[in-house]
């Protein structure tokens, strides 16, 4: 009997438009519009475009106007960014694996519906990925107040110490014991460039550091402050504080709420990467805004009233305090399960 070798076969190219970076959201709203983007495959971005894949079977000159269309290999499509994909042909040979997987520097995190699935998985991806060492299956959704997740070991070295390098910084921490997302990265590049440098910056729920860190690290005459209710993701913060020689971030250890509502009338931006519970947080940011204060609001919502539904609950919770909000940005973030998304909105609070 012969098997089919999954590491081998001919690399086929895919159709993508490439846009200009300030020119992104329009396009993808306009792709997304026209049901042309593949939803296999992720965009993904270099220091000046956006690359969006697009089906096969779309009329490229329905938006040809936001930039212009290539032809890239499928194995760079699913290496880009932080989600990985398997090829069609690989997936089919593992059952009912997930094709996607995240890489956290040294570490793969995969889904796999049983364990031969999982090693056949960890096989491909620590053949095509040196980086990876170790390779581990989610076992099971994030979960309480630290929003962590149990994680069970598939192949290579028993290690859950993450050594993750991102947007020229790198983060070490335990995966078992802190909630991370590396596929929040476009959205800590976008708001490092977005920020102006010699702002007090705001950082809830700020983890192992990641949005802090990075802002931190380009705006050097800025000062944040990283909220981090965890213990273990607090003190792991200040360890990549000290890595990154980010000396300007002030990891703070306690409740957001609490922590911003004694910080009052301090920032000139807050993100607010919390998608569950933003709303309940935000009387604590009106507290620690200064006017005119920019806020990167994360919210889970219904794909199709996501925008309008939080867009609401900002106005009304703002009129409450004699306050508006000025709305700038909107994004959807990434989908969720097949009826929710998650979005960001950036709004100017108007004192």
């Amino acid at each position: 009997m012969h098997v089919l070798n999954p590491f081998s076969g001919t690399l086929y190219t895919m159709r993508v438009l490439k846009a200009l970076k300030h020119d992104a959201e329009a396009a993808r709203k306009r792709l997304s519009k026209l049901g042309m983007l593949e939803p296999e495959y992720k965009a993904f971005s270099d220091d000046k475009f956006v690359y969006f894949p697009i089906r096969a079977s779309a009329d490229a000159s329905a938006a040809s106007e936001y930039g212009t269309f290539i032809d890239v290999k499928r194995e760079k499509l699913r290496n880009a960014g932080h989600a990985r994909y398997l090829s069609p042909r690989y997936s089919s040979s593992v059952g009912n694996a997930s094709r996607s997987y995240d890489i956290l520097g040294n570490i793969a995190v995969i889904e796999a519906g049983n364990a031969d699935d999982a090693r056949l998985l960890a096989e491909h991806i620590m053949h095509t990925n040196r980086n990876v060492k170790t390779v581990v299956r989610k076992g099971g959704a994030v979960r309480g107040r630290f929003r962590k997740r149990k994680y069970v070991y598939v192949a290579g070295k028993r290690n859950f110490m993450a050594d993750y390098k991102e947007n020229g910084c790198r983060f070490v921490f335990d995966i078992r014991k802190t909630f991370f997302s590396a596929r929040l990265s476009f959205e800590r590049k976008r708001i490092t460039e977005t920020a102006k440098d010699g702002e007090t910056v705001m950082v809830m729920f700020a983890g192992v550091g990641p949005f802090a860190i990075e802002l931190a690290k380009v705006r050097r005459r800025s000062r944040v402050i990283a909220i981090e209710l965890n213990a273990y993701a607090h003190d792991a913060m200040e360890k990549n504080i000290a890595l990154n020689k980010t000396g300007n971030v002030t990891a703070v250890k306690g409740d957001a709420g609490k922590a911003a509502k004694s910080l009052r009338g301090i920032a000139d931006r807050i993100i607010m990467p919390l998608p569950k519970d933003s709303e309940k947080f935000l009387d604590a940011a009106f507290a620690a805004a200064k006017k005119k204060c920019i806020v990167h609001y994360y919210a889970f919502g219904n794909r199709d009233t996501a925008f309008v539904d939080s867009k609401k609950r900002i106005r009304d919770f703002l009129k409450k305090k004699g306050a508006s909000a000025k709305f700038i940005y909107e994004r959807e973030v990434r989908q969720y399960s097949p009826s929710e998304i998650e979005i960001v909105l950036d709004f100017i609070i108007r004192k």
